[in-house]
């Protein structure tokens, strides 16, 4: 019955299925370690499949599915959702944040400055070590200078043949697989060779006779050497060659004053002072007969040179 009166009944009207509400429970794992991969769990009261996303995928990137990937320390936040179906509603998000944390803590550089000394021409090796954060380290050289002949290597090492003397200030960073960082800056020193001149000590000479031939040599650099008078003069008539020889017939009485300079590949020196005497040798007479031969009862004439 209406307004106006009794009508006929009107036909059934489809079926309607409510739409029901549903929310998502996604518990705060807590801190999670660097590295170590992890499965993240939440659910719908609906019971349909929830979705993972990151807000941070710089740090902990995540699967629909909920794998965790830590990929650096610091906060991660976690987003889950659901987006409801022909019977239910979405689900209101749920995000959680939590810490990335590395097992080892902050990464050092654990080997101190100065670094051990080294000696030009010698082989020279050291490294430099890490401590704590994640490995494994990647080492770089950021600033400052090594010596020549020196090479620094990502696994912290140095190695070569220095061929110059003196101090050396570098940087060196290290990196983890945590992206975490530590710089300090070294001292290297290296030193000059001690290169030894032999011999310490020379003969001495006679006025025309021929000097007895010596050959210097030296040792604890670099070979080849060349030898050098530097101070002084040599006796006269006797020469040095580069190679070291000392050779020749004096020609004058005295002692001679001079310094010897020894030079290595790399131009390392040392020197070597010596004295050397030369002196008149002792005379030699002859006799001679004129006329010679002679007969008895004759007049010799007898004559020394």
């Amino acid at each position: 019955t209406n307004g106006v009166g009794p009508s006929n009944a009107s036909a059934a009207s489809n079926p309607v299925t409510p739409i029901g509400s549903q929310s998502i429970t996604f518990n705060n794992p807590g801190p999670q370690n660097f590295g170590a991969p992890q499965t993240l769990t939440a659910s719908a009261t609906s019971n349909l499949a929830v979705q993972f996303s990151s807000s941070t995928p710089s740090d902990c990137p995540v699967t629909t599915g909920g794998d965790l990937t830590t990929v650096a320390p610091g906060d991660c936040t976690i987003t889950v959702n659901q987006a409801g179906d022909a019977a239910f509603q979405p689900a209101a998000p749920v995000s959680q944040t939590f810490t990335i944390v590395v097992p080892g803590g902050a990464i050092s550089l654990s080997t101190t400055s100065p670094l051990p000394d080294g000696i030009a021409g010698t082989q020279y090796g050291t490294t430099i070590a890490a401590a704590g954060g994640a490995q494994p380290y990647s080492f770089e050289m950021t600033g400052g200078s090594l010596p020549s002949g020196v090479g620094f290597h990502a696994d912290g090492s140095l190695s070569g043949t220095p061929t110059e003397a003196g101090t050396f200030s570098f940087t060196v960073k290290v990196t983890d697989a945590a992206t975490q960082t530590a710089t300090q800056i070294y001292q290297l020193t290296i030193n000059a060779p001690t290169i030894v001149i032999t011999p310490t000590v020379l003969p001495a000479g006679t006025v025309g006779d021929a000097y007895p031939s010596t050959s210097f040599s030296a040792s604890g650099g670099t070979s080849p050497y060349t030898f050098s008078v530097t101070n002084g003069t040599l006796p006269d008539g006797l020469t040095l060659t580069p190679v070291g020889l000392l050779s020749g017939t004096p020609a004058k009485t005295a002692t001679f004053n001079f310094t010897v300079t020894a030079k290595d590949h790399l131009n390392f020196t040392a020197s070597q002072a010596y004295a050397v005497s030369i002196s008149i040798g002792s005379s030699k007479t002859s006799l001679s007969s004129t006329p010679n031969p002679s007969v008895g009862g004759q007049t010799v004439t007898l004559t020394a040179t």
